[in-house]
């Protein structure tokens, strides 16, 4: 049994806690790369393919700052964040059942926002909190960079198993002399099923492996405006966290859901490509990137590693469009270009993400973590849902200022959208190094360890 507040955890517990990234990668995978496909069904436009797409972010600006903020402040026998995921979780899973089917527009708008809704109750909301209070800050690092591993592993088998099936009207396996396996499914409801069995899994095993150790509530327990925002931006220093949650989805930023149709509608190439390109670079990460996360976290101080992340995150987008538009033949960049382009960019977002999961809650009070991190996801969802749609906004409008023929967008020249959301970034990660450096940033994770029991015997007890 996993229990939290503890001064030091077995690695196991940490692998255990971390794994749930499997499951909210590929359904973050899922929503940026098979949805558009699904979407495209009903709807070509690609400022409504990114809005639909990005419902999440709405859901993250409204639903999941109060789910964590509440977390703090409530106490049930299941714990205080657990409800909360279990009934995430498994909404989740049921949810993305119908997503595949959907006969029209509306009702899968309506799927879409269901799944996303759910979605957003768990990953954005208590799953951080309740992650940073089994894992102490010393193997905060280590556990990030496993946790990417699984992240990783769940886009791997995304990309070059699941998204390939995506046209098959039935399922097909081969496993060489072993035999063969036929599915009588679609391979487009194979991605989501597959997706929502896998957070079940996880729902199950956090609803009888994991137990909260209840903390003092010392917030006020009782919504209103005042203490929820009050929670959120109580002090200057939840303010200056809130330029590393900017900088973060800056980090993280990409075309999104026109990503792939960039890929098989500019480039021509076909999804099997698509999925051959992605599978490539998560097995390269896998094999190269993530041995050098785990000598990098948790030995070198984590702002630096992620401003340097952010760095080389920025140059990225800049580098691919100069690339396209003077460098590859006819604009089509060769397989073996992107592969070497994106390689570039997995490695910044590796150094950048390592470092930003643990750099939050250094800076937070236990008993606030809940309350600050619902201001984390808050101005996260907002400054998502402006860069995102920002996006889709910058790639029809760049189509009607340079004419192109009716449905045929430049999905290219979104990069250089991203590339100027990064120069703000990387301003804000240099103001806050400042501010820190002056003293004006406390490091609250280095002053208040978990007290460990008074003798082994108590954790044996809680471990039991």
């Amino acid at each position: 049994m996993i229990v939290t507040q503890r001064k030091k955890i077995p690695w196991h517990w940490a692998i255990l806690m971390v794994m749930p990234a499997f499951g909210n990668t590929f359904v973050e995978t899922m929503s940026n790369v098979a949805l558009p496909y699904t979407i495209k069904k009903y709807n070509s436009i690609p400022v409504l393919i990114t809005f639909l797409g990005s419902l999440s972010i709405l859901f993250s600006i409204v639903v999941s700052p109060y789910v964590a903020w509440k977390s703090d402040r409530i106490w049930t026998r299941f714990g205080r964040r657990k409800p909360f995921l279990m009934v995430g979780w498994f909404g989740l899973a049921f949810s993305l059942l119908f997503v595949p089917n959907a006969p029209n527009l509306v009702l899968l708008a309506m799927c879409i926002a269901s799944f996303q809704f759910f979605w957003d109750l768990t990953f954005l909301g208590p799953y951080e909190p309740l992650l940073n209070e089994v894992v102490p800050v010393q193997q905060r690092g280590r556990a990030s960079t496993i946790r990417m591993g699984f992240a990783n592993l769940a886009m791997l088998i995304f990309s070059l198993v699941l998204f390939k099936k995506f046209d098959h009207e039935q399922v097909h396996f081969t496993f060489g002399r072993y035999g063969a396996l036929t599915l009588p499914i679609r391979g487009e409801e194979l991605i989501y099923w597959f997706g929502a069995a896998s957070v079940f899994i996880f729902g199950l095993y956090f609803l009888f492996g994991v137990k909260e150790t209840p903390v003092p509530a010392k917030e006020p327990a009782t919504f209103s405006f005042k203490n929820f925002f009050g929670g959120m931006f109580a002090d200057r220093q939840s303010m200056k966290i809130y330029l590393l949650v900017f900088a973060s989805v800056a980090l993280n930023m990409s075309l999104a859901q026109l990503a792939p149709l960039m890929i098989t509608e500019q480039f021509h190439y076909t999804k099997a490509t698509f999925g051959n390109i992605s599978g490539i670079l998560i097995i390269a990460k896998l094999i190269c990137v993530l041995p050098i996360g785990l000598l990098l976290a948790d030995r070198f101080d984590r702002l630096t590693l992620f401003g340097f992340g952010i760095a080389c995150s920025t140059i990225h987008p800049l580098m691919y469009w100069i690339y396209i538009h003077f460098f590859a033949p006819a604009g089509i960049p060769p397989v073996k270009a992107i592969l070497i382009i994106d390689g570039f960019g997995a490695l910044a977002d590796l150094i950048g993400n390592i470092s930003i999961q643990p750099l939050f809650f250094d800076f937070v009070p236990r008993h606030r973590y809940g309350s600050v991190y619902a201001g984390v996801i808050f101005v996260r969802g907002l400054v998502k849902m402006a860069v995102v749609n920002g996006v889709g906004a910058w790639v029809t409008i760049h189509a009607r200022i340079f004419h192109l023929p009716k449905k045929e967008w430049d999905y290219s020249s979104g990069l250089l959208y991203i590339f100027l959301v990064g120069l703000l970034a990387c301003a804000g990660v240099i103001y806050f190094a400042r501010e820190r450096r002056r003293g004006r940033i406390i490091e609250h994770a280095r002053i208040e360890q978990p007290q460990a029991p008074e003798n082994e015997s108590a954790v044996a007890t809680l471990a039991q």
